[in-house]
């Protein structure tokens, strides 16, 4: 089922074990709201005709050069629809489609290079094991796995957790921002979001 959730109102980088549960209680995603599909379904005649415009506007802009994505999904041409009056307006949210598309397949590309390249590697280390030509870079330095990193890294974040600084982010303004913004805000204060996620998981695991 698929619900469209509201973004965090705020985040805080020490919260109490109570108001941990309380947000967790408190968060709730609203599924009553029409998905695009449904919403493009049900359009008005007026609406309809506008549409059909924009699409054509669409092509222009891909025939005549303008950065316009390849693939504009039904929420993006709901959001052109209501959101975008002017044709500056729709042509700024094309270039913001148009760069979130290549830098999706961007990295769509390095995760597959990554892939062929960790599996070169591995083949070349079953070559030379099999040849016996493999070096075990032997040291004297003691090997300091990476879950006694974490563990030593997750008790700094408790300590943290109950020790440090009050942080709380305002995010009231939400309403009045358009779905770029919106994506941009997400992106800025997305680390701070994993914080708080990853100091909440620990403080409940190693107090409670």
């Amino acid at each position: 089922m698929k619900q469209k959730c509201s973004s965090v109102r705020y985040l805080c980088s020490s919260l109490p074990l109570c108001d941990v549960k309380q947000l967790a209680n408190e968060t709730t995603c609203p599924d009553d709201e029409p998905s695009p599909a449904e919403i493009l379904a049900n359009l008005l005649p007026e609406e309809e005709k506008r549409l059909k415009v924009l699409k054509l506007e669409y092509d222009v802009f891909m025939s005549t050069g303008v950065r316009v994505p390849d693939h504009v999904f039904d929420k993006d041409w709901v959001h052109l629809l209501y959101n975008c009056p002017s044709p500056g307006s729709r042509a700024k949210y094309y270039r913001y489609l148009f760069k979130r598309e290549k830098s999706t397949e961007n990295d769509s590309r390095k995760r597959a290079a990554n892939r062929l390249a960790m599996e070169e590697k591995r083949k070349l280390l079953e070559q030379k094991r099999q040849d016996e030509t493999y070096d075990f870079l032997n040291t004297f330095i003691m090997y300091v796995r990476e879950i006694t990193m974490n563990q030593w890294y997750n008790n700094n974040l408790c300590y943290a957790l109950m020790n440090g600084p009050h942080i709380v982010f305002d995010f009231s303004y939400e309403d009045e921002m358009n779905d770029q913004e919106l994506t941009n805000l997400v992106r800025q204060v997305r680390s701070a979001a994993q914080a708080v996620v990853t100091l909440a998981a620990d403080y409940l695991v190693c107090y409670m």
